[in-house]
């Protein structure tokens, strides 16, 4: 997953908007170090996602039965599925704090 951040950092609006905020993919990649702690890769979910690139997520979010926060419709698509199995999925502008 760490990885998948990686990969998205640098796409051209999202480091466009890093900058400016006044900070780096470094930046963000060390944040993300700090708070979280690798864990296995979940195993394969009977929840298939259209997206391969997303799969890692659905499968983590079942494993632990966790929410899942996200706006992209592939994985917005398996909401009833996850709902199911014990995980939710909430789309950005539905976790509004």
């Amino acid at each position: 997953m760490r990885n998948e951040l990686e990969r998205v950092l640098t796409y051209l609006h999202i480091s466009e908007r890093l900058a400016c905020g006044g900070t780096s993919a470094t930046h963000v990649l060390a944040q993300y170090d700090a708070r979280t702690q690798a864990v296995d890769a979940a195993p394969r979910s009977s929840s298939v996602c259209k997206d391969p690139d997303d799969q890692m997520f659905i499968d983590l979010a079942v494993q632990h039965r966790a929410v899942l926060i996200s706006k992209d419709r592939a994985v917005l698509a398996l909401k009833r599925k996850l709902a199911v199995v014990g995980s939710d999925v909430l789309c950005t502008h539905e976790f509004a704090g």
